[in-house]
């Protein structure tokens, strides 16, 4: 008491201490009801959002306002690191720019891809990246960049014995149709530079922008297709009974409301039967994980939570440290990320903290209220 007296900075360093530490949710854990005035993501002026800005709302809130609120941007550091010559967003970029080359070019001829006579074709556009890489990027050394070359030409092997088989009851329609998002060239059907406008119910939308990877027509129908998402790791983590993982995993819901709304446009009168994600990569070894339309039908319901998350100006950190341990950027700003999820998961499990209901629902937490049943649902986001 005689240091806070004397020494005030540290008197309101010990009142933070002792409100992360107590079970009520207060303004030292990320309540901020102004921001929640001022951020709604359902505002006719809101943010237009991508998949991965709402996966960082329903992973840790309070990361969401350091991001995107307090727009507060670490300082950039450029490591060298002589062991490796991409990291793992540009490998995936450089598969990307490949895979869509080559698929583009069977489609102008009307084709679809066959492995012995493709092998050649697939090899010569992948070289040619690989070379725009090395001079964008070059390699620290030979090692180094003869171990990824050989990880992205079986990258590529993977994908074309795959996409022989897939394509015998899909064809490959469009290509990163860009919608929400503006694109100079390679423009398709389904691109647009507006972002798609969701009902979320109650007065309440969402605007949402993305660029699908592939979407396919499913053989033998005349107006169904699905949604393929090409991914460079592995499928680790995915659920295939919880496709949202306590909206973690937002990507399938946004890309449906995406390529619904735009193929009901171009395509009267079709209909979306899938969403799924392709692994071509090395860890990945060419596995598919999709859900069916009727399984990913409870997206719209995560996007309601995290706009009631928003709309009360509750930021929690998230109750789980793997959520940020390993790639966040703010972890220096969160201290000690067990702690701080500790105290988190403890004020989640309080009935008394109800601005918290949505991200208690997000998670599946089990509430216990005096007279009440334990609740929880297997799909991340039921009663509670």
């Amino acid at each position: 008491r005689s240091v806070a007296e004397a020494f005030p900075n540290l008197a309101r360093g010990l009142d933070a201490r002792a409100a992360r530490r107590s079970d009520d949710f207060t303004e030292y854990d990320g309540y901020v009801p102004e921001a929640g005035a001022d951020c709604d993501l359902s505002a006719e002026d809101g943010p237009v959002l991508s998949a991965s800005r709402l996966e960082t709302l329903a992973r840790c809130p309070l990361e969401y306002f350091f991001r995107y609120v307090l727009e507060a941007v670490t300082p950039e550091e450029y490591v060298m690191d002589p062991g490796l010559w991409l990291e793992p967003a540009q490998t995936g970029e450089l598969l990307h720019a490949t895979f869509r080359r080559f698929m583009s070019a069977l489609k102008e001829r009307g084709l679809v891809p066959e492995s012995e006579r493709d092998r050649p074709l697939l090899a010569g556009l992948l070289e040619e990246e690989i070379s725009r890489w090395t001079r964008y990027r070059p390699p620290p050394n030979e090692v180094v960049f003869d171990a990824e070359k050989r990880d992205l030409e079986l990258a590529s092997r993977i994908f074309l014995l795959e996409e022989e088989a897939h394509c015998r009851g899909h064809l490959p329609e469009y290509f990163e149709a860009s919608i929400g998002l503006a694109r100079e060239t390679g423009l398709t059907a389904l691109d647009s530079d507006q972002p798609v406008c969701v009902d979320l119910g109650g007065g309440r939308r969402v605007r949402l922008r993305g660029r699908l990877d592939r979407v396919d027509r499913v053989l033998p129908e005349e107006n169904c297709f699905s949604i393929w998402d090409y991914k460079a790791g592995s499928p680790y983590g995915l659920d295939r009974n919880d496709p949202f993982s306590g909206g973690r995993r937002l990507q399938s819901a946004v890309y449906m409301e995406l390529a619904g709304a735009r193929i009901a446009e171009v395509h009267p009168g079709a209909r979306i039967a899938e969403f799924g994600y392709f692994f071509p990569g090395v860890r990945g070894r060419g596995k598919r994980v999709s859900w069916s339309s009727a399984e990913l039908k409870g997206g719209r319901e995560v996007l309601a939570l995290l706009c009631d998350l928003i709309e009360s100006g509750a930021f929690p950190f998230t109750e789980d440290p793997g959520d940020v341990l390993n790639f966040s950027e703010y972890t220096r700003a969160f201290g000690d990320a067990r702690t701080a999820a500790d105290d988190a998961a403890r004020k989640l499990a309080n009935p008394a903290n109800r601005v918290l209901r949505p991200f208690v629902e997000l998670s599946g937490i089990v509430l216990c209220e005096p007279g009440a049943d334990e609740r929880t649902s297997g799909d991340g986001g039921g009663d509670v």
